[in-house]
């Protein structure tokens, strides 16, 4: 079962899990997490007590990392929404591609704007304009 010395302890593991996890409470009045729930209820009186089903049950809903102090991943962690590290990882590269090409899109657009305004012709070319009919009318 998860091992927290303190309510410090609980917090730093907290964080790193049920605030990310689809189970966690969003509001006041949601239910509160279920593993969270059974280790605050039954944690101090079954730590010591190795052979009772609420501790194996405990056990395997927070596991300890092996050969460390650690607690592991809550087993039944869910990441909120489906979003996962890798998710906000290709986010940030996106927004970054969509930065340089808007960037470039811009520069390419000057570009034009320079050599329309270099060129003397107009933006956008009326077909029915007489100056730019090519052939007999």
């Amino acid at each position: 079962m998860g091992y927290f010395p303190n309510m410090t302890a609980w917090e730093c593991w907290a964080t790193d899990n049920c605030a990310k996890c689809a189970h966690w409470p969003q509001r006041d009045d949601d239910p509160a997490c279920p593993v969270e729930k059974a280790h605050m209820l039954y944690n101090y009186e079954l730590c010591n007590d190795t052979e009772s089903p609420g501790a194996v049950i405990l056990d395997m809903l927070i596991p300890r990392k092996k050969g460390e102090l650690d607690n592991a991943k809550c087993a039944l962690f869910q990441p909120r929404h489906s979003v996962t590290e890798k998710h906000l990882k290709d986010w940030e590269k996106y927004k970054a591609i969509m930065a340089e090409t808007d960037k470039q899109i811009k520069r390419d657009m000057t570009a034009k704007r320079v050599q329309r305004e270099k060129d003397n012709s107009p933006a956008f070319v009326d077909p029915r304009d007489p100056r730019f009919i090519v052939g007999d009318a």
